[in-house]
């Protein structure tokens, strides 16, 4: 996607005069969140740099770091598939190195689209605050956004996503030539960052739903939101917290 020469979708923080266009995304094992003291299986994140115009280079912060936002997706295993992961999954395989050997992409798989957005549930809360980067250098440089209905899909779907990072050993280069690359994990095989203090940040609850445009190659999934009372949810969101209120910097507007 860094390197992608189409239109990149944006996503828009109003009252910001922020713009934020994707830059990648990822998915980690393990979960770098939890609501009410529970955690996830798989944690996607979408994340984006701001943009002073559109047509201009990426923005900065004021000590030149980049400023990311991120939206964050939780991911359940279930006894039901979901309906848009195996075009990820299979386009995924084909990819990926295995011991130094690149397969070969099939021309039905170079013309399968897959979009990380069509996994965003619809009408779900977004807790908005601002945090840090989970991997090193762990810059506090990113506006998070987490979705608090997560992606839910076969535990057959979490396996294989799972067995596809954790037995990740390099990459197809544009020369065709196969780069070893491997991926950072402990020995449980996760490659989360631990749950961080709250250390006093205001984290908001935005209880509009985020907007899905009608340009994105496939529509949000409908899912069941978790519950979470204002006592319990505050094990998440810390204790300083706004729940109810449609917070402005919570808004997401996606196109």
């Amino acid at each position: 996607m860094e390197k992608s020469s189409c239109t990149k979708p944006k996503m828009i923080i109003p009252e910001t005069g922020k713009v934020y266009e994707v830059l990648q995304f990822h998915i980690h094992t393990g979960c770098e969140n939890k609501f009410n003291g529970t955690g996830c299986d798989a944690e996607l994140h979408l994340v984006h740099i701001a943009k002073t115009d559109i047509a201009l280079p990426a923005a900065t912060s004021s000590e030149g770091l980049p400023d990311l936002a991120v939206l964050g997706l939780m991911i359940y295993g279930v006894d039901e598939k979901h309906g848009n992961v195996d075009a990820l999954i299979d386009s995924w395989s084909e990819v990926s190195c295995s011991n130094q050997k690149c397969v070969t992409v099939s021309n039905e798989l170079k013309a399968q689209k897959f979009s990380p957005y069509s996994l965003i549930p619809i009408d779900t809360s977004i807790y908005n605050f601002q945090g840090s980067l989970t991997t090193p250098p762990c810059w506090e440089v990113v506006t998070w956004n987490v979705a608090e209905t997560p992606i839910k899909m076969s535990f057959k779907q979490v396996l294989a996503i799972t067995n596809l990072i954790n037995k990740y050993s390099g990459y197809r280069a544009e020369d065709g030539t196969c780069v070893a690359d491997s991926t950072v994990a402990d020995d449980a095989g996760i490659t989360s960052r631990d749950v961080q203090p709250i250390n006093g940040r205001l984290i908001v609850k935005n209880c509009e739903p985020i907007s899905i445009m009608s340009d994105f190659p496939a529509t949000a999934q409908e899912q069941t939101p978790m519950s979470a009372s204002p006592e319990s949810s505050a094990n998440f969101i810390g204790t300083r917290t706004a729940l109810g209120l449609v917070a402005v910097l919570a808004s997401l507007a996606l196109y």
